[in-house]
C-alpha cells in the first residue's frame, strides 16, 4: 500500500502542478482582458467628459443632460 500512496502523491502533486502552470497565466490573461474592457471605457468616457462632452459612466454614451 505505501507504494500506492507514493504513486498517489506523485500523480496528485504533478497534476496539480500541471494545472497551476497552466491556469495561472490564462487566468492573468483573461483577467487582463476583462480589466481592460471595463477600465478603458471608463478611462476613455472620462477623457471625453474632460473635452466638455458630458457621457453617462456606466454606457459610455451621451447622456440626457439630467443625468449629469
Amino acid at each position: 500500500m505505501p507504494e500506492l500512496c507514493l504513486i498517489l502523491d506523485r500523480f496528485v502533486d504533478r497534476s496539480i502542478q500541471c494545472i497551476v502552470n497552466e491556469a495561472i497565466p490564462i487566468i492573468i490573461s483573461i483577467t487582463f482582458i476583462i480589466s481592460i474592457i471595463i477600465i478603458f471605457p471608463k478611462l476613455f468616457s472620462i477623457f471625453r467628459y474632460q473635452l466638455g462632452q458630458k457621457v453617462h459612466w456606466d454606457t459610455g454614451r451621451y447622456a440626457p443632460s439630467h443625468w449629469n
